[in-house]
């Protein structure tokens, strides 16, 4: 039974890395556009902050769950709940996609800052120079939390498993 949730989990985690991989390494040497314009309209910028609040939101809930995460596991050394390396690996790969997806949020920023040096900005026509970064930002940041789901609901139904066992002693 365990064998072939191993085989899963790691099926998961090797896909994840390849998707990453591919975006970071693919989509990296694309060149600007050619587009110029001269200045920003009101609902350009409009635009722009609300795109920019919506990475500063995957940011800052993706560093709340890495806290989170943290704490979870120093509770688990101070042995106040007991989490198996089955779960650790799933709540390690949370941690790590929750990284990416910090990082592509930075890549993000890197990328508007200097679409806005250039004086190029169009949300409306992305190319895959912005919009690799800005999905890679928010399907890593949904991997993190399928992970950490999936951590809660075996911590769960472990839990469950040890009352039902408590009772019948």
């Amino acid at each position: 039974m365990y064998e072939k949730k191993i085989w899963l989990f790691l099926a998961l985690i090797i896909s994840l890395v390849l998707i990453v991989i591919y975006f970071i390494f693919f989509h990296t040497t694309i060149p600007l556009p050619e587009i110029e314009k001269p200045e920003l309209n009101n609902i350009e910028i409009k635009a722009y902050e609300a795109f920019m609040e919506r990475c500063k939101l995957l940011i800052s809930l993706a560093t709340a769950l890495i806290g989170a995460i943290g704490l979870i596991l120093i509770w688990d050394k101070k042995e106040e709940i007991k989490i198996t390396n089955f779960q650790k690996s799933f709540i390690i790969v949370s941690a790590v996609s929750a990284g990416f997806s910090i990082y592509f949020g930075y890549v993000t920023y890197s990328r508007i800052i200097e679409f806005l040096a250039n004086k190029i900005f169009n949300l409306q026509k992305l190319n895959p120079y912005l919009r690799i970064p800005i999905e890679g930002q928010f399907w890593t940041f949904l991997f993190s939390i399928l992970f950490f789901g999936i951590f809660v609901f075996l911590d769960i139904s472990d839990s469950k498993k040890a009352k039902r066992k408590d009772k019948k002693n």
